[in-house]
């Protein structure tokens, strides 16, 4: 990819580097494989492959990742709301100085993974103390207490990166009915079936608050 006004549009530069801009991205990739829509991860390995020349910003027409990724454009749109609503991609329209305004797709440092991986450190993957009893005690008759730590840890993400303003404590019982949901399968399912079926059990429980919020708001 070739920027014009390369050096006006270094300012939205987010990675100092071309390896931390590969690093992150690999783990956007790892961290929401059960989260992303089928088209999410082709669409952010195309902005990936376009955002090498200043770090981390894709100077890409939806028209032109429509035409690399092959899918529609309701694909290309879904996947690039899907990315910005995880905020690990921003949408920036550049200033009017830097030549004809265009849109820029501009990945994002893993801020929250920075972070999260911080205070694992500090009180260890197998620490459940401050995990509900009832999400710990059904969830270790099907999974190991690390991944039950990584499975909450979504949640948590979740909730981080929702724009509904209830609190977890209120959608507990509906989260924990999203791990039984996903439990509720024939014997000899993989757990990875499993973990994937509750990443988007919860997923799917934040969008629809988020929908009766916009729906509220109308009102």
């Amino acid at each position: 990819m070739t920027i014009v006004n390369k050096e006006a549009v270094k300012e939205f530069q987010t990675f100092s580097s071309i390896t931390k801009l590969d690093q992150t991205v690999r783990g956007y990739l790892f961290r929401h494989k059960y989260t992303f829509l089928p088209s999410t991860e082709k669409v952010l390995k195309c902005i990936w492959r376009n955002a090498g020349d200043v770090y981390g910003v894709c100077d890409y027409t939806l028209d032109k990742i429509e035409t690399e990724v092959k899918l529609s454009r309701n694909q290309v749109d879904r996947a690039i709301n899907q990315l910005i609503r995880l905020n690990i991609i921003e949408s920036i329209l550049t200033p009017r100085d830097v030549g004809k305004r265009r849109i820029l797709l501009v990945i994002q440092p893993d801020m929250d993974y920075t972070k999260f991986s911080k205070e694992e450190e500090m009180i260890g993957l197998s620490s459940l103390e401050s995990i509900p009893k009832d999400f710990i005690d059904f969830g270790t008759s099907y999974f190991s207490e690390e991944k039950v730590h990584q499975l909450w840890a979504h949640v948590l993400e979740l909730e981080k990166n929702s724009e509904t303003d209830i609190p977890l404590g209120e959608l507990l019982d509906e989260v924990i009915s999203a791990l039984i949901d996903s439990t509720a399968l024939i014997s000899g399912v993989p757990a990875e079936v499993r973990e994937k079926l509750f990443y988007q059990n919860v997923e799917k429980l934040f969008h629809a608050e988020e929908k009766k919020l916009v729906e509220f708001n109308r009102l």
